[in-house]
């Protein structure tokens, strides 16, 4: 019956697969070999002495195949990727693609885009410090891609056991006779290219020998994926539609290995039911663990169970999950059937009888608690009509906006529950971005997050804000402005240089009440070295001392001291180094009349600001 439906339906489907076949490793180099040195081993270049170490015994060291230094290092480069492709490939999906090729055949001059190798060597690269062993270890084989073409394009027909025997009757590893004999067998029919290689790579043939496998019968299975109608009829004859099998293996308990939600419940069911079906997932959702609890399931029931995996890993992780959960050896992997076997062995003797009733008292408790957990997210409060879920759902749905809102404000329970329609709220909000309420921001505005006690404080603020905008800031600003002008200053940027152009102006008139104005232009020293505490005077004699403690004096003006000479020299110096960092126009440092009222406007001014800078928000 269902050959007929094949038949009337989609026999593409076996071409699709073909295909498939076909695209698998993309490029084929058994089949369009091309000579690359990235990665490839060329040893028909090789050190005559290393060539025949490496034939007569079957090994050889890397280094001693190549000597030349830069051809050596080329070719250790390419031997770590050949063997980084070959672990990858054998580890993950079991393909051995290790191989040393010899002999190559050119189709090219009868029109034929081919290049094939004709013999193939396993072979194993093992590191050895910073040089590689080459280790041979099979007996060749003829590339069944070269017998497939000879026979697709010239209808030749290649007997392998008699090409490989002209390598068994000579010590050479590609000897000529099996060319000749290649040559001879096929000089009729086309015009090959025959020359010899040693090529050491990664090759497969898995492509060429899923080809050869591959056939068109009329198997039920194979009809049934090959041809979607079939497939659907199929599934219409032998699935139930309303779900009888599962609901019968839901009534019976169902056996999980490890923790497991409804749907992976329900796959587990309709694998117990014998249901025919496919799953689709993501990593990280759980897929080795529900394979797990299907296989665990499916032999508590007596059943067999063959799994298949495009790649080993899977097979490997799989087999250690099982293990985790206490089933070592539940699977026997065909890599490692002894191994699995000795733990099947190992885990049935020391198993021990399990406390089920209790277990299932803690697993019937547990998800009670989490039932009754779920329950309260989602049940609605009876006075606000909302529940946790609803609020956490719409909390995120604002976290996730592209310019989230933020706030700090608390609402009591009392006024939410008084304000439970929401429509004189959202008009007083919608007021209030009218008035643009929502426009300011940290950036926008000095008084964004500003506290106040009362609105009297507010309105005294304000006046104090507009006073210092209008009256007091522009009168300090024309007042400093002459200052600033007069002594050939940088005009200030903000009030912190006002701050330190006064602080320094002030400094100097105190120090020319005290000093002759040439103090600024002397080098001071040697001075303060002299007038230093003994600690710190270093190695001056106490005569040189004296004198230059004598000359500081000199500067004083007629009937003034200084309590600390030292200190006041190094303020001065401290003044004349600012004043040349401020001055643009090299002159010496001087006071102008009125230094006292800039003094005392810049302190109230400064007395003013503090005071409005109180309201602030500090991290605004």
């Amino acid at each position: 019956m269902f050959g007929e439906k094949f038949e009337a339906s989609k026999p593409g489907n076996w071409s699709a697969w073909q295909n498939e076949i076909d695209a698998l490793g993309v490029t084929n180099p058994l089949i369009n070999f091309s000579e690359s040195t990235f990665g490839q081993i060329d040893l028909e270049r090789a050190h005559p002495g290393g060539l025949a170490q490496f034939v007569s015994g079957g090994s050889a060291v890397l280094s001693n195949l190549v000597r030349d230094p830069l051809a050596y290092s080329r070719a250790a480069a390419a031997a770590r990727r050949i063997k980084q492709k070959a672990d990858n490939l054998s580890e993950h999906f079991g393909i051995e693609s290790l191989f040393l090729v010899g002999g190559l055949v050119s189709f090219e001059a009868d029109g034929f885009d081919l290049d094939q190798p004709i013999f193939m060597w396993p072979l194993r690269l093992t590191a050895k410090g910073d040089d590689y062993e080459l280790s041979i270890t099979g007996k060749a084989r003829v590339n069944p891609a070269l017998i497939e073409s000879l026979e697709t394009c010239y209808g030749i027909r290649l007997d392998g056991t008699q090409l490989l025997a002209r390598l068994d009757q000579h010590t050479d590893l590609l000897p000529i006779a099996a060319l000749e004999y290649l040559a001879d067998l096929t000089s009729e029919k086309a015009k090959l290219d025959l020359k010899r290689i040693l090529v050491i790579s990664n090759f497969t043939t898995v492509a060429s020998e899923l080809k050869q496998d591959f056939s068109k019968v009329k198997n039920p299975i194979l009809l049934q994926l090959a041809d979607e109608s079939a497939h659907y009829d199929l599934q219409q004859e032998t699935e139930p539609t309303d779900d009888a099998e599962i609901a019968q293996a839901t009534a019976a308990e169902t056996f999980l290995v490890a923790d497991a939600d409804s749907v992976q419940q329900h796959i587990v069911q309709r694998a117990l039911a014998g249901q025919s079906f496919a799953v689709e997932t993501l990593p990280g959702c759980g897929y080795t663990q529900t394979v797990a609890n299907v296989l665990a399931a499916l032999v508590k029931n007596q059943k067999r169970v063959l799994v298949l995996a495009p790649r080993r890993q899977t097979l490997n992780e799989l087999n250690d999950r099982l293990a985790t959960f206490g089933l070592a050896g539940l699977g026997v992997r065909s890599t490692h059937t002894w191994l699995d076997t000795v733990a099947a062995i190992s885990r049935n003797e020391k198993a021990k009888p399990t406390a089920i009733d209790e277990t299932k008292a803690q697993l019937a408790e547990v998800t009670a608690g989490l039932e009754n957990y779920f329950a309260t997210l989602n049940k609605k409060h009876d006075e606000l009509g909302v529940s946790i879920a609803q609020v956490l759902e719409e909390l995120s749905l604002l976290s996730a906006m592209p310019h989230a809102p933020m706030t700090s404000a608390r609402i009591a329970r009392a006024s939410l529950a008084q304000n439970l329609d929401r429509t004189e709220a959202i008009a007083l909000l919608n007021q209030a971005f009218d008035l643009g309420e929502f426009k300011y921001g940290p950036q926008d505005t000095a008084w964004y997050q500003a506290r106040f006690e009362s609105l009297a404080e507010v309105e005294a603020t304000i006046a104090l804000a507009v006073r210092l905008r209008d009256e007091s800031f522009p009168k300090l600003q024309q007042q400093l402005a002459a200052f600033i002008a007069a002594a050939n200053f940088k005009p200030a940027n903000s009030v912190a240089d006002w701050g330190k152009y006064l602080k320094l102006f002030s400094g100097i008139r105190e120090t020319l009440d005290r000093f002759v104005p040439d103090v600024f232009d002397r080098p001071l020293g040697e001075l303060i070295s002299a007038t230093a505490a003994r600690k710190e005077k270093g190695k001056m004699s106490g005569g040189t001392r004296r004198r230059l403690k004598k000359l500081a004096k000199e500067y004083l003006r007629p009937g003034m001291s200084v309590t600390d000479m030292n200190t006041a020299l190094r303020s001065i110096e401290e003044q004349r180094e600012q004043w040349q960092q401020f001055c643009t126009v090299p002159t010496p440092p001087r006071v102008h009349g009125g230094i006292n009222d800039a003094l005392v406007g810049f302190q109230s001014f400064m007395a003013d600001l503090d005071s409005i800078s109180s309201h602030l928000d500090p991290e605004s």
